[in-house]
């Protein structure tokens, strides 16, 4: 049995379950796998992360027993006013910049060393379109 099976059926009527109790089984499921992996994720295509955001979907619409006409907006709306489910770009995005920001913090080598060659590239960019132009 699939996770998100799993929190399918404990967000039917005979379970009893309110939506506090089985967003953080989501959490525990399958945002556990997403932060645990989120390096991974972030090299995800856009057509992979759309497919995690289709179960994350899901599982919202699951627990909050919404419709599937509701609008992406409205789902979203809700998954994070009411469970603080992020979206999943969202999520990733926030995970990466809580990892290099602790990482610069505790001043961890090959962080640094990563993040000061990134940002020679970059800046060798700003300078190479500046003089093209």
């Amino acid at each position: 049995m699939n996770r998100l099976n799993i929190i399918k059926i404990l967000s039917s009527k005979n379970w009893k379950l309110n939506h506090n109790t089985l967003a953080s089984l989501y959490k525990a499921l399958i945002g556990s796998i997403l932060d645990y992996n989120f390096p991974c994720l972030n090299s995800f295509s856009e057509s992979g992360l759309q497919k995690l955001q289709v179960i994350q979907n899901t599982a919202v619409r699951c627990i909050l027993k919404l419709p599937l006409r509701t609008s992406s907006e409205s789902l979203f709306y809700e998954a994070e006013n009411k469970l603080n489910i992020s979206k999943i770009d969202h999520r990733l995005s926030n995970l990466l910049e809580n990892y290099l920001r602790n990482a610069l913090d505790y001043s961890v080598p090959l962080t640094i060393r990563l993040v000061s060659d990134y940002l020679i590239i970059i800046f060798e960019r700003m300078l190479e379109q500046k003089t093209n132009k």
